[in-house]
């Protein structure tokens, strides 16, 4: 009774448990029971209303007509919980068939990747409708390729196909709100300029429909970004890692506006916000009014990226920061900038650069200045090595084809850092020592650094500057070298080596630029100078040797005289000393002048002469100097240039003595001399007046001091040179003459000596003279004279034939011999008795002696039947008949 009494409704009504409040609690769980079975049905429904193989009739075609590509999927599905999704694995869109059919490229697919999600909307699958949600790309590749006559793999994409496709009915929705991408890569390969990039990233988009009509609001961010690029087949890849971008924009397309809220870049070296908007997005010429910011970008880690690095052993640091403001059109197809504006500023701090661990610059600031027209580093104040600096640089027309840069640094700096800088990049080692200051100023175009013009000075003090060349270290105190624009100049100042005090002024016009100054043909070089020394002492002056060592006279005479020197060829030991010696071709005008200059045993006081040097030909002309007691003028030219080539190709048949004799040309013969790789012609004229003839000699000829006496010298000759610079004999050819007063020869030159015993005379007669000499020519390897005379109070004799240049002798002597002296001599007994027949008579008789052999082996031959003629001519005529 009691069960049934609370069952019944008035009991129940009594039940707390059971009070109105549980209606709701009630149907929220046949809600959620509702929900759940719908799930669950949906679980079961749905991939059965949405099998894979529909699911690839409605996706593959779409995607393929959209494309107009092959499209492949490796596997399709539908999933519902814990969201409905579809999953795509190992799709694939092809390349275009006849870009592959050209072969431009392998046959990788145009996009690939390993999965595609798309999150769907619940409800519009019951009524049979895919609503896509999210995208999910997982691992997608895309590959944009170029080929060599300029045509993309990515040309037909997504080209009108009036073909139809095989839908069945179904359309694929692509609103789509969200848009993720995992490990994505794009490839990009360029045939025709060498180009290839790499860019890796993954990144969550989101866009959904904005206020306005066709409006869409966008935000997102891309991250882990990395690039790697290849401007050209030989150039250095640049890098980028680790970069991501933030953005929030708002986008009227049909309005042709982007209004961008915030747009961030952020890199390991640098970080970057923009905000602002870019209008008139349909128009030829879209507008913009952005503010953009850089945080303090890091030039270390900027150098980091740089293609193949900012060098080696370069370690730069400091930071950068720049704010910009641009307003206006942006640049058309033709580049036109009209109605755009930029103004910006920001600074540089910190700035330094170390070399090898070495710091040469440090705590640089500057203030930025940028414009469309001009981008300016202003207020640079730093320390480069150690050194204060400072200055300005603007970089005009920035956009223009060749910006101009205009700049000014001032500062100091020692020499001797510079010089280990140079010696540990790889340059000579330069053991200098000293200071510099400088204020300088650049001018010119930044794309061409041979063109720019550079003026102000440059003021050297205490330099120390060792020379192979030399002793002692060069020497400069105090001088100033001024940059002209295109050139330098030095107003004059001294250098010191040694003992040796000197003095150079100098002009460089038309050194810059440096390409053109010293091209290989018509160089723009012009260098005039003046130089001025009190004494210089070669000896001295240059690196001790061995004493032993041969001088340029020595080879000169050796090499003439076909001798050794050290029981050498001269030829060779002077390729190891003067050989490889070639004249510039720029242009040089100078004056020198010496006091005294010194070169053991030979002495120059007064020594002047000037230099002009055209086209590697070399002129010292209006030379001067007193010396071996005499007088010295002349001038010499070495000539490199084309013309030069001429001096090998000689006549034999040419003679000076035929030619002033009128003899009659023989058929021209042409002789080809070897030629260096540098044709060198030396042509000289000389003239020695009143020099001490034996100091003279023994410099010059391999005889010694032979001869003695007051000197008269005149040359005027020429001769090709050999690789070592000295001359050709053979091709050796010269004109002058010789006096000789008031001298004699030495008592040891064979020639005289033997003489005089030859013909048993007294010493004098042929040893002294008060006049000896006449003119000379040399040619073909011989020293001709003609009609020499040599005169005492004995013998008055006269000479003509040749010396050959290695000592041969072939000369013609003519002694006037009074009778006196024949009666003494070993010719008295030749006489055939005439001589005892004009006794009492002291008349003088020619007497004929042909000489040969050697200089020093000479041989002696009188013509005794001419002598005998010569007395007849002295006896009376009946007993000059008798005898006959």
């Amino acid at each position: 009774m009691a069960d049934d009494a609370s069952s019944s409704p008035d009991a129940r009504d009594a039940d707390p448990s059971s009070s109105t409040g549980s209606g709701p609690l009630r149907w929220m769980l046949y809600g959620l029971g509702g929900l759940i079975g719908l799930v669950l049905l949906a679980t079961v429904v749905l991939p059965w209303v949405f099998p894979p193989e529909r699911l690839k009739r409605i996706v593959v075609p779409q995607v393929e007509q959209a494309v107009q590509r092959d499209v492949t999927v490796g596997s399709i599905g539908l999933r519902v919980l814990p969201f409905p999704a579809i999953r795509i694995t190992d799709y694939t869109v092809a390349n275009d068939s006849s870009f592959q059919a050209s072969a431009a490229f392998s046959d990788n697919h145009a996009i690939e990747g390993d999965a595609l999600n798309i999150d769907l909307a619940l409800w519009p699958l019951f009524t049979g409708t895919i609503e896509p949600t999210t995208i999910e790309l997982i691992r997608p590749v895309v590959r944009y390729q170029v080929a060599e006559d300029g045509t993309t793999n990515f040309d037909s994409f997504a080209a009108t196909d009036d073909a139809p496709a095989d839908t069945t009915g179904e359309a694929l929705p692509i609103a789509v709100s969200d848009l993720r991408l995992r490990e994505a890569r794009m490839l990009y390969d360029d045939r025709s300029t060498g180009q290839w990039a790499e860019v890796g990233f993954d990144g969550q988009v989101r866009a959904v429909p904005g206020d306005a009509t066709d409006a869409i609001d966008s935000n997102g961010r891309i991250e882990g970004i990395t690039l790697a690029y290849l401007s050209a087949p030989d150039a250095d890849t640049t890098s980028l890692q680790n970069a991501a971008i933030d953005y929030n924009l708002l986008a009227n397309l049909s309005a042709g506006r982007i209004d961008l809220r915030r747009f961030e870049v952020s890199t390991p070296p640098v970080g970057l916000t923009t905000s602002g908007s870019i209008s008139n997005l349909n128009s030829d010429r879209p507008s913009v009014d952005l503010s953009i910011e850089t945080t303090d970008a890091d030039l270390a880690q900027l150098a980091a990226i740089v293609p193949g690095g900012v060098g080696e052993g370069l370690a730069p640091r400091g930071t950068m920061n720049l704010s910009v403001v641009m307003k206006g059109p942006l640049p058309d197809s033709t580049g036109s900038t009209d109605g755009l504006t930029l103004s910006g500023e920001g600074a540089l701090s910190g700035i330094g650069v170390d070399v090898d661990g070495t710091t040469m610059l440090a705590d640089l600031g500057a203030d930025l200045s940028v414009s469309l027209d001009s981008i300016a580093v202003n207020a640079i104040e730093g320390r480069l090595l150690g050194k204060p600096l400072s200055g300005r640089l603007t970089v005009r027309e920035p956009l223009a084809e060749a910006p101009q840069l205009d700049g000014q640094l001032a500062g100091a700096a020692d020499l001797a850092e510079l010089s280990s800088l140079a010696t540990e990049d790889g340059g000579a080692t330069v053991d200098i020592a000293g200071t510099v200051d400088y204020d300088l100023r650049f001018v010119g175009p930044a794309t061409n650094t041979d063109n720019i013009r550079v003026r102000g000075p440059i003021r050297m003090a205490d330099v120390v500057l060792p020379n192979e060349s030399l002793r002692e270290p060069l020497e400069i105190d105090d001088a100033t070298v001024q940059f002209t624009g295109t050139g330098l100049q030095a107003d004059r100042f001294a250098l010191q080596t040694g003992e040796a005090t000197m003095e150079l002024a100098f002009t460089a016009r038309r050194l810059l630029p440096l390409p053109e100054a010293l091209a290989e043909t018509n160089p723009a070089l012009q260098v005039s100078f003046d130089f001025s020394a009190d004494t210089i002492d070669l000896v001295e002056l240059m690196p001790e040797e061995d004493a032993s060592a041969p001088t340029y006279a020595d080879l000169f005479t050796a090499q003439l005289a076909g001798t050794r020197v050290n029981g050498r060829p001269a030829e060779d030991v002077a390729q190891e000393v003067y050989g490889d010696v070639e004249l510039p071709a720029f242009r040089v005008d100078g004056n020198v002048s010496i006091g005294t200059l010194l070169n053991e045993p030979q002495r120059f006081d007064d020594l002047a002469f000037d230099v002009n040097l055209r086209n590697r030909r070399l002129a010292v002309p209006n030379l001067s100097a007193n010396t071996y007691g005499g007088t010295l003028a002349g001038s010499i030219v070495l000539d490199q240039s084309a013309a030069a080539a001429s001096a090998y190709v000689r006549d034999r048949n040419a003679s000076v003595l035929m030619a002033a004799t009128g003899a009659p040309i023989a058929p021209r013969h042409v002789e080809r001399l070897p030629m260096p790789d540098t044709p060198s012609e030396l042509s000289y004229n000389f003239e020695l007046t009143g020099a001490r003839a034996d100091a003279f000699l023994r410099d010059w000829t391999t005889l010694g001091s032979f001869v003695s006496g007051t000197m008269d010298f005149a040359i005027d000759g020429s001769s090709p040179l050999t690789d070592g610079f000295l001359p050709v004999a053979q091709a050796l050819s010269a004109g002058g003459r010789s006096l000789v007063a008031d001298g004699g020869f030495d008592a040891d030159f064979s020639l005289p000596k033997k003489l005089v015993e030859r013909l048993g005379v007294s010493k004098p007669s042929f040893s002294r003279f008060e006049r000896f000499g006449g003119p000379f020519t040399i040619e073909n390897g011989e020293l001709r004279i003609g009609e020499w005379s040599m005169r005492n109070a004995q013998v008055q004799s006269s000479l003509s034939g040749a010396f050959g240049l290695g000592g041969a002798v072939d000369v013609d002597l003519t002694a006037e011999m009074p009778l006196s002296m024949l009666r003494g001599s070993k010719l008295s007994g030749q006489t055939g008795g005439i001589l005892d027949r004009l006794r009492g008579k002291d008349d003088a008789v020619p007497v004929g002696i042909a000489i040969g052999g050697t200089i020093s082996d000479p041989s002696f031959t009188v013509d005794t039947s001419a002598l005998q003629n010569a007395l007849k001519e002295l006896l009376p005529r009946g007993l000059r008949r008798l005898i006959d």
